[in-house]
């Protein structure tokens, strides 16, 4: 439940007036009389970026686990045949988890939504390529980066 509140409080700091508003349970903004002092961040953007990195990471560490079974049960010929592959799209996915992390990164504390948020979105969608984090962190990235790239369009 969204209540609106909106909440004055005025304090007063080196001979500044500051004024803070609180909108539908969050802080809006705070700053001298109604300036806003810091952008906001894209916190949507990047828990679902976050959340992609980590599906993505998991199908890696997935890719490696099914290799080192492959080169359990075979002999090194067949495992350079056989396991390579699996061994090389789980290092392909583990590069494209840590890509995502890094876009989640710029869009959060960077507060650079519209890089970030493509970085993420190149990212996630060349991770299907490696089944992407089962598929749910390839699309959940896709989501994250552009809702990433949406909300910063629409702030400008």
């Amino acid at each position: 439940m969204f209540v609106d509140v909106f909440i004055l409080c005025m304090r007063f700091s080196g001979g500044e007036e500051l004024k803070c508003g609180l909108k539908s349970n969050m802080l809006k903004w705070c700053g001298p009389m109604g300036v806003q002092s810091k952008p906001r961040k894209a916190t949507l953007g990047f828990l679902l970026s976050i959340v992609a990195g980590v599906f993505v990471l998991l199908n890696g560490l997935v890719w490696f686990i099914v290799s080192s079974f492959i080169g359990m049960i075979y002999d090194e010929m067949s495992l350079i045949i056989l396991a390579l592959p699996f061994l090389l799209l789980g290092l392909a996915s583990i590069l494209f988890a840590i890509a995502i992390f890094l876009g989640a990164f710029v869009i959060y504390w960077l507060r650079k939504a519209f890089l970030g948020g493509v970085i993420v979105l190149v990212f996630s969608a060349l991770s299907i390529l490696v089944f992407g984090g089962f598929l749910l962190g390839a699309l959940l990235g896709i989501v994250g980066g552009t809702y990433s790239i949406w909300n910063k369009q629409k702030s400008v």
